[in-house]
């Protein structure tokens, strides 16, 4: 008992005099890092990033009725995710309607004082706004999006984890 008082001792005074950034490290991640699918079978990668965690649209999705109705060609664009086959159509600023989804930062978030809560700014290229919100991390597999316009409009999506 004696020997484990005197590691957290340790560890307390590391941390505290900035001693121990190797055991930080190697700390796990938070549990909103990872790639996320959304409802429409869109993935959004969340890692480390300077200000907290961002989340990048690493794979846009298609409803499948849509992708029948391709041509083999687009098709194939589709599958190799060409950027240039996914430009930011509904985007409120007609400047950057051109710009691709592929790689966009769809998601800024930091971590709140309550456990598995992130706030930050939430951009929804369905209509091209971005707004103020949150998730919440349901489960190791799940998480909650929540946006709102003026704090009243909200709407929120489940996205799940990918292995």
């Amino acid at each position: 008992m004696h020997r484990l008082a005197a590691s957290i001792g340790a560890l307390v005074i590391g941390v505290l005099t900035g001693v121990g950034p190797a055991l930080a490290e190697n700390a796990p991640p938070a549990p909103i890092v990872g790639v996320w699918q959304t409802p429409d079978k869109s993935q959004v990668t969340i890692s480390p990033c300077p200000d907290g965690y961002c989340g990048i649209l690493t794979h846009v999705g298609m409803a499948e009725a849509s992708y029948a109705k391709l041509s083999a060609a687009d098709k194939k664009r589709v599958d190799k995710q060409d950027p240039t086959i996914f430009p930011d159509v509904q985007n409120q600023d007609p400047k950057l309607r051109t710009r691709s989804l592929v790689n966009l930062e769809m998601v800024t978030l930091k971590a709140t004082a309550k456990p598995g809560i992130f706030e930050g700014r939430l951009y929804n290229p369905q209509d091209g706004g971005t707004y103020d919100g949150n998730v919440r991390v349901e489960s190791q597999t799940q998480i909650l999006l929540s946006g709102c316009l003026f704090k009243v409009l909200c709407r929120s999506q489940e996205w799940v984890r990918l292995k």
